[in-house]
């Protein structure tokens, strides 16, 4: 059996550690682009691995985060 104290190891991750794990999500079928652009930006500024958005927003997503974020939508 594994014997991790969490606390140690939260203390041990670093924020970026931890947001190149995160895929920021907005997947609601009614967002706009407002919502799109924020989330995007949001995803560069907190340095996440991802940005997954609706099928009809990647185009859009993909100017705005360009090669610094992998951009993912769901079929």
């Amino acid at each position: 059996m594994l014997n991790v104290n969490i606390e140690d190891f939260v203390r041990k991750i670093s924020q970026k550690y931890l947001a190149e794990r995160i895929d920021h999500t907005m997947l609601k079928p009614n967002a706009g682009l407002e919502q799109l652009e924020r989330v995007c930006h949001e995803a560069l500024k907190y340095g996440f691995v991802a940005c997954v958005v609706p099928p009809w927003f990647v185009e859009r997503a993909k100017s705005i985060v360009e090669d610094s974020v992998k951009v993912v939508t769901v079929v």
